[in-house]
Formats: structure tokens, C-alpha cells, sequence
């Protein structure tokens, strides 16, 4: 008695007619003729066919249902090592032609090995017998004579039952993600076969497979079925990654970028320096050129609000930072709209904030692949060339892993603040990378390759960019009243708000936006109108200047935990008291308290000394600006850290 197994792959015959299985689902079994037609049997169907005697389990040896067709072809001409062995034994046939078989058959081989100089013993005349047979049965195909080293060596002859079982072990134990061993597969294997033989015969009594023989049905499996079962579809998704035909050139004048958020390799401190954390950093590229068009550097997560700041900063005209900072010498000539935008599957990039942004910007949207870093390898390739560049040689640097820092302590020696760090930023984006050779642009600089591709006169000039902060704001619908609308408990209203309420009554529901950072105004829309609106300022300007929504919230909840009432003066009296915990801090801040204090300087230009920074940019100017070998030198003025670190 046998068993059949319904795994993909098995042979057994169903109604007289050999079948194999291609799929198994909760539904049935997909099974496939020798004509190569598919019929879907479902379990009810299978179990009566089986009780009428009609599924039978099919006696040849069954399919590896891992073996694929392979698109591998054939060389059409012979290689010169098979032509030198062709032509050597054409020549012994050829020499033995007409003798018969015996002693002149023999010396006339031993003259034609002399006359050929084969450093090799000469063939028998078996040997040359059997390839004439050959030579003259296949119609004196050369092919013929090459030697059939397939059928060589020792071959276990295994039961196909076993060989079921130990397939069936390999896709149950070995293919999974707990990566079980081969070993453990083996004693699995073993075990199974040991409970078939307990009511088996002595002469029907399965035998064991080798290891070897295991060993040899995994590496029948494909290497990327292997992979995809013991390490996960995100692993060999990268590691058989392919680089396909991708436009390597854009036309003239086309603005196609993209952006993306990393968390740089450096320690920042706040102006007493007390440790902040390490700063999120996103960027915005020109592709063609391999310019920065913008970027955003803060202790602020990836968001959409995140977006709208390096949206701002790269379709805006850059300030002359030669004017201020006489170690900058060149200008930042990128900026503008752009037409085709590269991002990845970020939740900040499939907000409708953001999609609506890109229409309103007449911007196509280009989604990569998920986990797949490499269709956006501009961004990827400028994090790494800044960090060899530029970060890991900065004081605070936490190196791209702790095995690389050693001993280096990231936090004792950090003395760089956000100022000095995006001042620094500037010099490297403007008078270093812009300026040296790229390896990607055949030795061309990306300002030589901007201003080769980009006309000035081409480029759109965005005279609302201010509606930028309004599309990426944060909408609600919030009731207007005598008092004016209340958001997150701060009150609004001005002479405008009034002369809505006089035109659409007394009291009213519409729309609002606001943005995180600034709640010192909201945008209130016209009821059942969304294109038009008004701006509307807060009463307690004091209070709401340079007030996030982040900053606000840890208000309210410092007043609730301290029992403090929910009014302007409990807000005024926490803010201070927050302010005072954090300057009275003596080592250490934190992500959060960055955060909290950022937007009262984040909206400023870096307020840094140029004697405080200054980058002197390698004498090697022929090096390519991606280059792993650090072309910064620095020097900072230090930053006096408390707490008793002797700097």
C-alpha cells in the first residue's frame, strides 16, 4: 500500500489518465495532462474517484517540481577543445578504415598516434571500433564522437517513494524561514521512513538515503527559490536585483528630481553644548546634472510637512551666500519647478497633499519599487559621498556603524550645532560638490552640467511660492462664532473674519488650514468654496510666535499633568518652565527637546560667523566628486560642553 501525497509535482493516474500536479489550494488540485491541458479536481471529486477505485498513484519516478525550463541555449559551433578531440579520433578511424579487427587494426592505431604526436596513450581498438560504429550510424554527425561523460560515476538507485518523502521534507523543514538545517532535515526524513517500515515486509522495507543525496535534491532547486523560502521576498528582492534599461540622458531643459530622507552619522549640540541627537537630513537632486536642488535639515521625522520645506527650498531662487560668508565662493544656481519626481512609497509621498502639489505644479509622480533603493540610486549615491565626504570627518560623528567608531566617542567630542552644521552644509553642496568632476557625468562638474542643459531663461519662475505652506498645511472644519475659531484652544480672529461672518451669518461651519510649524495665523476658507479664503491671525501673537503644533501639545499636556488651567498665562508660565528644564539640563537634551525648540530658528537663515566655519576644499581637483576618499578638512570653534568634560 501506498500513499499519495498531494504535493506539486506528483504523477498519479486519475480516470486511467497520467496527471500531475501542478498547484494545491483549499479549493482542489490544479493537475496537467500529457497533452498539457489543466482541470481544477476539487477535494469532493478526488475522494469519490478515489472510493470508485479511479486515483491511482502512478509507479514512475515523480517530477521535481522545482526544475524550470531553461532559457539557457546551446552553442551552435563547437568549441576548438571539442574540435581537437573530434579531429584526433576522425584521423584513428580514418587510419583504421578497411582493417580488420586484430593485430594490423593495433599497429595501424600505434602509427597514427606517433604521426599525431598525442602526448596521450593511444586509444584501444575497442575504443576506436565503437566510434566508428557511431560516426557511421549517426550519418557522420562530428557531434558523434565527443565523449558522453552524462552517464559516469555512481548513482544511488532510490525508491520514488523516498524520494517523495524527501522532497516533501525539504519544502516542510529546509524551506522555511527558520532556515532549519540540512542535518535536521535528514533526521526528519529518517524518522518518516522508519514509521513506513514498522508495517512493511522485510523485503519491502524502505533504505535511507545519503546525506549526499539530499544534499544534491536542494541544489536541484533553483538558488532564488531557496533564498525566497529560507530569507523572505524583501532579501531577494535586493539580492537579485537587476539593472534594466534605464534613461540614461534627459532632454534639454527637463527638470526631473528626487527626494529622499536619511538620519546623518553626526551628533549635534544646542549652543551651550548640551547633546541634541543626530539630525534628519532630506534632499532633493536634479537628476541629469546630479545637482542639489534643496534640502531640509532638522530634528523633525520624515512628513509632509517635512516636504513642503524642501519643496519650498528647491523651487525658490538661493540667496547670495557669498554676500555672507566670504569663504562660500561660488552661488547656488539650481532651482525651479520640476517635471517628473522620483520618491519612494514613503507615507509622506502617497499623502493627497502632496499628489495635489505635484498637479498643481504640473509634476509627474514616479513611485519606486518597495524596498528597492537602487531605482533611485542619485539620492543613495549623494548620502554616501557626503557621509565619506564631509560627515564621518566631522567632531560627533557616529561613524556608519559602531564596529567603525571603535573607540571614538560620538558624544564627548560632538561640538557642532544645527547652525554651524547647515552652514557647513552649504559651503561643501556649493563650492565642493557642484565644483568637482563627476564620475556619473564623464568628468563633467553638476554646476558645468546645469548650466549645459538648463537655458536660465527656461526656467518658470513660482512668484506664489507661499501657497506651497498652504497646500501641505493641515485642514479641519471648525465653527466661526462672535469669539472668532478656536484651533487646538488658541483663538483667532481679525477685522476680515468679521466681515465673513456679516456676508455668510452669525455662525458657521468651513474649512481651515494651518501649518504645524506656525500657528501664529490659519487660512479660513469660504463656506462651500474652496479656492478662495482669508488669513486669520491669532490673539495672542506673543505667545503663537515661532509656536509649533508639536510645541503646543507638550504644553497642554505639562499644564494637565501640573494641574495648570488650559488659558494663555498657564501656556506663557510652562513654556518658561520647559525652557528652563531644558537649559538647566547639563549634559544631555534629546530628539524631543530639539524638536521643541527648533522652530523658534528654523525659519532663519544660519546664524554663524564665517570665522567660525571654515572648509578648505582639497588641492586635488581631479578626483570625481563621488569618491570615497574625504576631500574636507574643517575647523570649528568649539563649542564649551558642561557637565566637567575636559574638551
Amino acid at each position: 500500500m501506498e500513499k499519495l501525497h498531494l504535493i506539486p509535482g506528483k504523477k498519479f493516474s486519475f480516470n486511467d489518465e497520467l496527471v500531475v500536479i501542478e498547484t494545491v489550494t483549499s479549493d482542489g488540485i490544479s493537475v496537467s495532462d500529457e497533452k498539457g491541458n489543466y482541470t481544477l479536481i476539487s477535494y469532493d471529486q478526488l475522494h469519490a474517484n478515489l472510493i470508485q477505485k479511479e486515483v491511482k498513484p502512478s509507479t514512475s519516478q515523480r517530477v521535481n517540481p522545482f526544475k524550470f525550463e531553461s532559457k539557457i541555449r546551446k552553442l551552435p559551433v563547437l568549441s576548438e577543445e571539442k574540435w581537437e578531440i573530434i579531429n584526433k579520433r576522425k584521423r584513428y578511424i580514418k587510419a583504421c578504415e578497411g582493417l580488420p579487427h586484430g593485430e594490423l587494426m593495433r599497429q595501424a592505431i600505434v602509427d597514427a598516434h606517433k604521426a599525431m604526436n598525442d602526448p596521450g596513450k593511444e586509444p584501444c581498438i575497442s575504443a576506436v571500433r565503437n566510434w566508428r560504429i557511431k560516426y557511421q550510424e549517426s550519418n557522420h554527425n562530428p557531434e558523434s564522437l565527443l565523449p558522453d561523460n552524462s552517464k559516469k560515476g555512481k548513482y544511488e538507485r532510490i525508491d520514488p517513494y523516498v524520494t517523495d518523502i524527501c522532497l516533501r521534507k525539504i519544502h516542510e523543514n529546509y524551506l522555511t524561514l527558520e532556515k532549519t538545517s540540512m542535518q535536521k532535515t535528514m533526521t526528519a526524513i529518517f524518522k518518516e521512513i522508519e514509521d513506513e517500515n514498522i508495517n512493511r515486509l522485510s523485503h519491502e522495507k524502505l533504505k535511507y538515503p545519503s546525506f549526499e543525496y539530499l544534499r544534491r535534491l536542494i541544489n536541484d532547486i533553483p538558488k532564488y527559490e531557496r533564498d525566497l523560502a529560507r530569507d523572505g521576498a524583501n532579501y531577494v528582492r535586493a539580492k537579485y536585483r537587476q539593472v534594466m534599461n534605464q534613461p540614461k540622458t534627459y532632454p534639454n531643459g527637463m527638470h526631473v528630481g528626487q527626494m529622499d530622507h536619511t538620519i546623518l552619522d553626526v551628533m549635534i549640540v544646542d549652543e551651550e553644548g548640551r547633546l541634541l541627537g543626530r539630525p534628519t537630513l532630506t534632499i532633493f537632486i536634479h537628476v541629469p546634472s546630479r545637482c542639489i536642488y534643496g534640502y531640509y535639515l532638522g530634528f523633525n521625522p520624515p512628513s509632509l510637512n517635512i516636504v513642503a520645506k524642501c519643496f519650498k527650498h528647491a523651487v525658490s531662487p538661493k540667496p547670495d551666500l557669498t554676500n555672507k560668508y566670504v569663504s562660500i565662493k561660488n552661488k547656488w544656481l539650481p532651482f525651479g519647478p520640476f517635471d517628473l519626481l522620483m520618491v519612494d512609497n514613503g507615507l509622506e509621498f502617497h499623502a493627497s497633499d502632496f499628489e495635489r502639489l505635484c498637479s498643481y505644479m504640473y509634476t509627474e509622480i514616479l513611485y519606486c519599487g518597495r524596498g528597492t533603493p537602487w531605482e533611485k540610486p542619485n539620492n543613495e549615491r549623494f548620502f554616501r559621498t557626503l557621509n565619506t565626504q564631509l560627515i564621518h570627518v566631522l567632531p560627533g560623528t557616529t561613524k556608519s556603524n559602531p564596529k567603525e567608531r571603535k573607540d571614538y566617542k560620538s558624544e564627548k567630542l560632538a561640538n557642532i550645532t544645527l547652525d554651524m552644521l547647515k552652514a557647513i552644509m552649504n559651503k561643501y553642496i556649493v563650492d565642493v560638490y557642484h565644483e568637482k568632476p563627476h564620475q556619473g557625468l564623464k568628468g563633467e562638474s553638476p554646476r558645468q552640467a546645469w548650466q549645459r542643459l538648463i537655458n536660465p531663461s527656461q526656467i518658470p519662475l513660482m512668484t506664489d511660492i507661499d501657497d506651497i505652506d498652504l497646500i501641505f498645511s493641515k485642514s479641519d472644519r471648525l465653527t466661526v462664532d462672535h469669539r472668532g475659531v478656536t484651533l487646538e484652544d488658541i483663538w483667532y480672529s481679525n477685522r476680515n473674519l468679521l466681515e465673513l461672518r456679516k456676508q455668510f451669518g452669525d455662525v458657521f461651519e468651513t474649512e481651515i488650514r494651518y501649518d504645524e510649524d506656525d500657528l501664529s495665523k490659519i487660512w479660513v476658507f469660504l463656506p462651500n468654496d474652496n479656492d478662495n479664503y482669508i488669513v486669520v491671525e491669532a490673539k495672542d501673537k506673543e505667545y503663537t510666535k515661532n509656536l509649533s503644533l508639536y510645541m503646543h501639545k507638550t504644553i497642554k499636556d505639562y499644564c494637565r499633568k501640573n494641574g495648570l488651567p488650559k488659558d494663555n498665562t498657564s501656556w506663557r508660565i510652562a513654556l518658561a518652565e520647559i525652557y528652563d528644564v531644558i537649559r538647566n539640563e547639563p549634559k544631555k537634551i534629546g530628539k524631543r527637546a530639539a524638536r521643541f525648540i527648533e522652530p523658534s530658528y528654523s525659519n532663519k537663515e544660519p546664524q554663524v560667523e564665517d570665522e567660525q566655519i571654515t572648509i578648505a576644499i582639497s588641492e586635488s581637483n581631479t578626483l570625481p566628486a563621488d569618491e570615497s576618499s574625504p576631500t574636507i578638512a574643517f575647523t570649528t570653534k568649539v563649542v564649551k560642553r558642561p557637565g566637567g568634560y575636559d574638551e
